[in-house]
């Protein structure tokens, strides 16, 4: 054991400090020795950001790329997403769809939440399911009085007669 930590016997370790070593056990006994400690990065931009060795982290404007510094260069890669839903909700700061709701037409609607699409004459019942809106056409029944005594039912493309029992 070496300041709280294990080291296998042949095993070498980096430590970073004020000072780096490189310390290896050999049958029981661990020796460090001066190395060079890497170098840090800097990201240049209207205020300049230094980073050390190792350190993982997202540029400010771009929530979908993270960068890492190794040994004073910066590589940055694109975050996948694990969750793919169709019509999941983005947030401002975030690189994935949330699948906790669905947004739909420029709405946002919960999961398990129906709601109407209504494009011209073309109504339709949809709803909202884990960040997927499955939407289905709604036949409404022909009705016999005129226009002016029908409503629209709520949460429905159809119409009843007012005073009427019949849809």
């Amino acid at each position: 054991m070496f300041e709280g930590e294990h080291i296998l016997n042949s095993e070498t370790v980096f430590k970073a400090g004020k000072e780096c070593q490189s310390c290896t056990c050999k049958n029981g006994n661990v020796s460090c020795e001066p190395v060079p400690c890497p170098a840090d990065c800097i990201l240049s931009g209207t205020v300049d950001f230094t980073y050390q060795h190792g350190n993982i982290f997202q540029p400010e404007a771009d929530p979908c790329v993270q960068c890492i510094c190794l040994n004073g260069s910066i590589s940055c890669f694109v975050t996948s997403c694990d969750k793919d839903c169709d019509h999941g909700v983005y947030s401002q700061d975030q690189c994935c769809s949330s699948c906790d709701a669905c947004e739909y037409k420029g709405a946002i609607h919960s999961s398990g939440e129906t709601f109407l699409s209504i494009e011209g004459e073309d109504c339709k019942k949809c709803s909202c399911k884990l960040g997927t809106v499955h939407c289905e056409q709604e036949n409404c029944r022909e009705l016999d009085c005129p226009i002016e005594r029908r409503e629209q039912l709520p949460n429905s493309c159809c119409s009843v007669c007012l005073n009427h029992t019949s849809q």
